[in-house]
């Protein structure tokens, strides 16, 4: 269970952004990514940096204690571990941040609208950026609730259409980026999307904490020959013909 609030939290520090403005940022939300909220020389830069990292640490705890106690086969052991790599992700991009803020920089805005997307995947906080989105869509896709071991139908899992959703909208960010408007505001839904899967997972595993704590629950005993239920006991009759009573 302890597991489960530490995702809760991690949740809820993934959304870092929603506080910006009371942060100090003037990054007008619509155009700027999220991460140029870390940016070196932004209001609380290192607190959006210190945020992530904690985020992303909590993700990987969740992402093992996720493995050991709600595996429902490879396909959960898989989504496991992209779960980690989606929190290995959110590290690497508090550990490097962009080096400036393309929204409110034209040098840096130029210097993206002439170079190819597979270019910028040299750079480390790009790759971060980007492997993050691809596990969180996979993540959400392979740990979706199961049923004796096996998939429940389409409409029963709604993750599943949430990793689409997933995938579309982080590929609809592209041609936003050299646009030059709407990258920052659709990005802020992607984030948002898997800030409520992980809340959702979390909240699942402490339901299965919660189950199993309840099935473990110690009975009581009062008699030297062994656990008595919690009822009281039937009152018992004289033995038997033929029996001794002692």
């Amino acid at each position: 269970m302890a597991a489960g609030a530490a995702g809760v939290a991690a949740a809820g520090l993934y959304d870092a952004f929603v506080i910006a403005g009371w942060a100090g940022s003037r990054l007008n939300p619509a155009d700027a990514f999220v991460s140029e909220l870390e940016v070196p020389g932004q209001p609380a830069s290192g607190g959006f940096r210190a945020v992530d990292l904690a985020s992303g640490v909590l993700i990987v705890i969740l992402a093992v204690v996720v493995n050991r106690h709600l595996r429902h086969g490879p396909a959960a052991t898989v989504g496991s571990m992209w779960l980690a790599v989606l929190g290995g992700a959110s590290v690497a991009d508090a550990w490097y941040p962009m080096p400036c803020a393309p929204s409110v920089d034209p040098t840096r805005r130029r210097r993206l609208d002439e170079v190819g997307l597979l270019a910028q995947l040299h750079q480390r906080h790009t790759l971060s950026s980007t492997l993050g989105v691809l596990a969180g869509v996979v993540a959400m896709w392979l740990l979706t609730p199961s049923s004796g071991g096996r998939p429940v139908s389409w409409l029963s899992q709604p993750w599943r259409l949430g990793a689409v959703v997933l995938a579309v909208v982080a590929t609809l960010e592209v041609p936003l980026i050299y646009a030059g408007h709407g990258a920052g505001a659709l990005e802020r839904v992607h984030v948002l999307l898997i800030s409520a899967w992980l809340a959702a997972l979390s909240i699942r595993l402490i339901r299965h904490g919660l189950r199993l704590a309840g099935m473990a629950k110690p009975t009581t005993s009062s008699s030297p020959t062994g656990p008595r239920s919690g009822r009281w006991p039937a009152r018992q009759g004289p033995p038997p013909a033929g029996t001794r009573a002692g």
